[in-house]
């Protein structure tokens, strides 16, 4: 003891310094970014994580060598380690755990070493350490080992051709010629005696699928052979004694396990004895006998039964159906369990049954399935665990339901549980049959016409044993059987639902990824054939070739082209439910491959479509380019295209615009705020049309558009059409004049009102610039000239002569004007909006008393007085100065052109700087600043004004808390210009 704890202190201090470097390293996330940015850290670390993982391999193989019989372990792979997957590693570790638990189990002479030593002192006792084995095991996972052992070679290689299941070739299509037939030699019991080779028979079996309602798809139908024994079964009758009144069983005895006879059949002669002792059961009256099975179907394309359990009313068999000598002669068994006086009881048999026809040629007639009974008698639960709390006093171990069967020699665990599984199930039989009775007697609603409970499990289980196996083609158009797309796509959430929706709708906008012809199905059909294909030709199951989660993953990254080569799949699986097989491991560049070549054959022609906007030769092209068989439903027809002319210039320009009848006529827009009005042999044209096209007008911004404004110009000015270019320019003027005269382009576009007439020799207001008559164009109706001249020069014009006021009684030089028809526009959010600096809009300010004015002039010294300060005498004439200078510039802009505005000369409003302090805050401000200056100054003296003692420096703190309660001082009210 003293040497161990001593080891074990050796170990823990050899710990401790690599468990704390570890913990040192840097996070994994952060260790990944870092790998980006420098190529020469991701080198070294890629070095240093191959000479761990070597490391680690010599590790495990020194400490954990192989056996002499099983092949080389090969190195670790670097890909599945980091990509987090360690079952190699685990494979490796779980023996050595195993030989501790081994060591330490001998140490304390508890287990399978109890009899060499009672242990240390204070132990307990066997049967406590075995009871709470017992009970700690319920609750633990079974070794890895137990649940898939990797070493185990693939029985299923050393099969007689009549027992191993026959794997089709993907390309079958097994309508022609049943895929499976069935392994019976020769029909024994049959009901006419002649029957000896017409049961070989052919059907066209069309199968239904759960997902038919879902999807509305059906499976295809396919050949396959009939029941050998249907006719057998439509004439089957319960025997007398299966209908009699049984007794009340014994309870079984706590050691009921070590009281009745058990035997393994591992070989031709245990089989024999087998046979034999089943006859003289029968000849006992006792003609009932209890079966189950023990399946893998996790490294066989078919699946493997393993092992096949029998009871009898005084014996346990145990059939090691992997023996090649038992295997191939087990259809002996045909004797009894298609003879209609035995009666065989299963529990949930839909499985069994076709166990038993796929790999022995074994078929049930005479069936009680303890399943249906519970259905009958209403129980709540109806697994065979339930029914043996009802009835016995055992507790099944569940956890060796998932265990692999293939193992051998079996664990004694393992073999306790198969025994289990018929060692009581005779019993149960005899009290679910007394149940039955009970009912019937106590049920006074029953008719003749309707059968007993009894009977009634018994039709029911009949029903179970007629079902027939047959292995159906590889279903590549509508997904249907567990080799489909449809399995994968069930398990995606709401992909099922959309691919469904789109195979009804051909039509529908929405692309979810799942329709049909779409890179997401299309991916995923791929893949899953991929798997199938795989999975027949290495004899493994689809699921561990591929699981589910698997292919949803490379589906949706293979879609959006994500998975371009081996690496791609490695990275999408290592994060997938499953991992990564070793079928896939070696076969990765090939799948790559598949998910590749199939974005690159779906995309051009679903582009195509999405282009085309689902035209029927795009459909047609999309559905002989992905090579499926689907019949696709045409897209509904699209509405007929037509072009509209002139929309934005030219009036032989085309446009796509969408119409589902015969061409229309459109009326021609008269009047725009933005492209202007048109013409009138324009809107003469528009409304002749034979297409109905919407033609562009005369623009005040833009300018004239088509034939027509060349042709107005050459009427009136005698010249053709300006060049697009001087058009152009043109255009960029008015733009730059409307910016630089401050009148915005919003107010440059705004439409044209009507203007009356105007006395430009009356008194305007001093903001305004009064018009000259000359500007304005000649009319003969005063109510609607418009100051055209204005509007194609862009020249400013004030807000009265674009608005005419109502005149009013005192004074108005417009008496004779007619009332405006057209209210002011409204502001638009379209409206373009001149930003200016809050320095030129007009302050408000509260008239100041008489004794507050200051002079006119400031004295000699004096500070030059602030704009609050200066007289109202001095802001008129100020004003007025501004006003006549306005004037003057607007009328020079009016009368000539404008010089386009240079931006890089002037400054833009939108840099106006801030407005200055007036005199008086800036007093105020020097004012405190100088405080501060005085206050700093007597704090570096050192002298405090009230106590003559040295000051402490504050000015780092900051002011005290502000309460919130307290009033607020300081708020001042202000008002914005509007």
């Amino acid at each position: 003891m003293a040497d161990l704890t001593e080891l074990l202190d050796q170990l823990q201090a050899a710990i401790v310094p690599p468990t704390t470097a570890a913990a040192s390293l840097p996070d994994p996330a952060d260790l990944a970014f870092e790998r980006t940015l420098s190529r020469r850290l991701a080198k070294g670390l890629d070095q240093e994580a191959l000479r761990i993982l070597n490391l680690a391999s010599a590790v495990l193989d020194w400490a954990a060598p192989p056996p002499a019989q099983a092949p080389p372990r090969t190195e670790l792979d670097p890909d599945l380690i980091r990509e987090g997957i360690y079952n190699n590693v685990v494979e490796r570790v779980e023996p050595l755990l195993e030989h501790a638990d081994d060591g330490i189990e001998k140490h304390l002479g508890i287990g399978k070493h109890r009899n060499a030593h009672n242990g240390p002192l204070g132990a307990k006792s066997p049967a406590e350490m075995d009871e709470r084995t017992r009970q700690k095991a319920k609750h633990e996972r079974l070794p890895a080992r137990l649940l898939h052992d990797a070493s185990i070679d693939k029985p299923q290689k050393r099969f007689s051709l009549r027992t191993r299941v026959a794997i089709p070739a993907l390309d079958d299509d097994g309508r022609a010629v049943p895929l499976w037939k069935p392994a019976l030699r020769r029909k024994v019991n049959a009901l006419d005696a002649d029957d000896d080779a017409s049961w070989l028979a052919t059907e066209l079996y069309e199968p239904t699928s759960h997902l038919t309602v879902t999807t509305a798809t059906v499976p295809p139908p396919y050949t396959r052979y009939a029941h050998p024994y249907a006719r057998e079964l439509a004439a089957l009758v319960a025997p007398p004694h299966f209908l009699a009144a049984p007794t009340k069983p014994e309870p079984h005895a706590p050691n009921s396990f070590d009281k009745v006879p058990f035997e393994w059949v591992g070989d031709a002669k245990a089989l024999e004895r087998l046979v034999d002792d089943i006859r003289a059961a029968g000849a006992d009256g006792h003609k009932e006998l209890a079966i189950d099975l023990e399946h893998h179907d996790f490294r066989a394309w078919a699946g493997t039964t393993c092992l096949i359990q029998l009871s009898t009313r005084s014996k346990d068999y145990v059939i090691d159906a992997l023996e090649p000598t038992v295997r191939d002669n087990l259809d002996c068994l045909n004797e009894f369990f298609t003879d209609p006086e035995w009666i065989k009881v299963l529990h949930g048999a839909s499985s069994d049954i076709v166990w038993l026809q796929r790999d022995f040629g074994l078929y049930i007639v005479g069936l009680f399935d303890t399943y249906h009974a519970t259905k009958v008698l209403g129980y709540s639960q109806h697994s065979l665990a339930s029914l043996l709390a009802m009835y016995t006093d055992f507790e099944p171990d569940k956890r060796y339901q998932l265990a692999d069967w293939r193992i051998r020699p079996l664990p004694k665990e393992m073999l306790h549980y198969a025994r289990s599984d018929t060692h009581f199930l005779l019993s149960i039989y005899d009290h679910l049959r007394l149940a039955l009775h009970d009912k019937a007697a106590s049920s006074s609603s029953s008719t003749a016409d309707e059968p007993s409970p009894l009977q009634d499990v018994f039709d029911r289980s009949r029903t179970t044993s007629s079902i027939v196996f047959s292995l159906p083609p590889f279903d590549a158009d509508t997904g249907h059987f567990d080799s489909g797309f449809l399995v994968p796509l069930s398990k995606q959430p709401g992909a099922l639902k959309a691919y469904a929706t789109a195979l009804a709708v051909p039509t529908l906008p929405i692309k979810t990824g799942w329709g049909p012809a779409e890179l997401k199905l299309e991916c995923l059909r791929a893949v899953v054939r991929w798997r199938e294909q795989t999975a027949r030709d290495e004899d493994e199951s689809a699921r561990y070739v591929l699981g589910v989660q698997g292919a949803l993953q490379l589906a949706e990254l293979g879609a959006v082209g994500r998975i371009r080569d081996a690496r791609d799949v490695m990275q999408a699986l290592g994060a997938a439910r499953g991992g990564v097989s070793d079928v896939v491991r070696r076969r990765k560049d090939e799948l790559a491959a598949v998910v590749a070549e199939t974005v690159e054959r779906v995309a051009p022609a679903l582009a195509a479509q999405q282009a085309a906007g689902g035209a029927e030769g795009d459909v047609e092209m999309l559905a002989a380019a992905t090579g499926a068989s689907v019949e696709l439903g045409l897209p509904a027809e699209e509405p007929a295209v037509r072009p509209a002319q002139g929309i934005w210039g030219d009036a032989t320009t085309a446009a796509p615009v969408a119409s589902t009848s015969a061409p229309v006529s459109v009326s021609l827009a008269t009047r725009s705020s933005f492209f202007g009005g048109a013409s009138p042999a324009a809107a003469a044209t528009a409304s002749t049309s034979a297409s109905g096209g919407i033609l562009a007008a005369s623009s005040t911004f833009f300018g004239g558009g088509g034939a027509d404004k060349g042709a107005g110009a050459d009427a009136k000015k005698g010249k053709g059409r300006a060049s697009a270019h001087e058009e152009a320019q043109a255009a960029v003027r008015r733009v730059h004049e409307a910016l630089t005269l401050g009148g915005g382009l919003g107010q440059t576009l705004q439409p044209k009102l009507p203007v009356a007439k105007v006395d430009t020799s009356a008194a305007l207001p001093s903001n305004e610039v009064p018009l000259d008559s000359s500007t304005l164009p000649p009319t003969t109706d005063d109510s609607a000239a418009v100051p055209t001249a204005l509007s194609a020069d862009h020249a400013y014009v004030p807000l009265s002569g674009r608005i005419p006021k109502q005149p009013s009684a005192a004074s108005s030089t417009l008496a004779d004007a007619p009332a405006p028809k057209h209210a002011a526009p409204k502001p638009k959010d379209s409206d373009v909006i001149v930003v200016s600096a809050l320095a030129d809009k007009p302050k408000k300010r509260r008239a100041r008393p008489a004794s507050e004015v200051v002079p006119e002039t400031a004295g000699e010294g004096d500070e030059p007085l602030s704009p609050r300060a200066r007289p109202p005498a001095a802001k008129k004439a100020k004003k007025a100065a501004g006003t006549s200078s306005s004037s003057a510039s607007s009328s020079r802009a009016a009368a000539g052109s404008i010089t386009p505005h240079d931006y890089t000369a002037q400054r833009s409003v939108l840099d106006a700087e801030p407005v200055g302090k007036t005199g008086a805050e800036r007093r105020a401000q020097e004012k405190s600043a100088r405080k501060k200056e005085a206050r700093a100054e007597k704090l570096r003296e050192g002298i405090d004004k009230g106590k003559g003692t040295k000051g402490i420096d504050t000015s780092e703190f900051g002011r005290a808390p502000r309460v919130n309660n307290a009033p607020k001082k300081g708020n001042a009210t202000a008002h914005f210009a509007s």
